[in-house]
């Protein structure tokens, strides 16, 4: 395997990796994956709020329907007063007429604390509507100002790409696969050189037999888990 072609292509690869994180670490683009998270937190209060007004409305509407029934005894009993009563059932027209007093002064608790919520539900929603929509502006001016340094970047780094990719013809296609696998995983640089007995990535000692291996081969995959770059040899 060329080792200096190898080197060469992430050489390249290296000035591509700085021109996407030049734009990944922008501020106006951490500013937009910010407010990314600001509008779809908005859209998730927003769908529990019209739940919980849903919800709401539902027990207002149960809440009529017994102040209804409630209403209709207190008028059922004020007619059926009209007869003459002994003092048994007179007593029990009084128990009755308590028991919907009750029910009635529980009920406008109620009634009075669901308006509440009704009131801290809308509030709480224009909350949420105004953070949307200034989030969305201050992302429409962020994103403005990342599609002008892209236009700026992308000559560079298009031509740099193109330069990439004719060097890939000249190298062994699953070294390539195996490169831009690690590459992607965040494994950066991919091949580092043998310094002294170690890894030139994490700088982990070799066995004797592994540098054996490596000087015959050219190649050898680091066995830290927390490295994996493919080390080379150089006389």
């Amino acid at each position: 395997m060329n080792i200096e072609k190898i080197l060469e292509y992430q050489n390249l690869d290296t000035q591509i990796k700085k021109l996407e994180e030049a734009l990944e670490n922008n501020a106006d683009q951490k500013a937009m994956n910010s407010l990314k998270k600001v509008v779809q937190e908005t859209k998730n209060i927003s769908a529990s709020l019209e739940k919980e007004a849903e919800k709401t409305i539902a027990e207002f509407n149960k809440m009529q329907k017994n102040y209804n029934d409630a209403k209709g005894a207190l008028e059922r009993l004020e007619k059926s007063q009209e007869n003459d009563y002994t003092e048994k059932q007179c007593a029990e027209c009084v128990k009755q007429l308590n028991n919907i007093a009750t029910f009635l002064a529980n009920l406008e608790k109620v009634m009075r604390q669901t308006a509440e919520k009704v009131n801290s539900i809308l509030v709480d929603y224009e909350t949420a509507k105004d953070n949307y929509n200034s989030a969305k502006q201050k992302h429409a001016s962020h994103k403005q100002n990342l599609e002008k340094l892209k236009e700026k970047v992308d000559p560079e780094l298009k031509s740099l790409q193109a330069n990439l990719a004719k060097l890939e013809s000249g190298l062994d296609a699953k070294f390539l696969t195996k490169y831009k696998t690690k590459r992607q995983d965040k494994i950066f640089p991919v091949v580092v050189q043998l310094r002294g007995n170690a890894c030139g990535g994490c700088g982990m000692e070799l066995p004797s037999a592994q540098i054996e291996k490596l000087k015959k081969d050219g190649f050898l995959e680091c066995e830290n888990e927390r490295c994996h770059r493919m080390i080379y040899f150089k006389n």
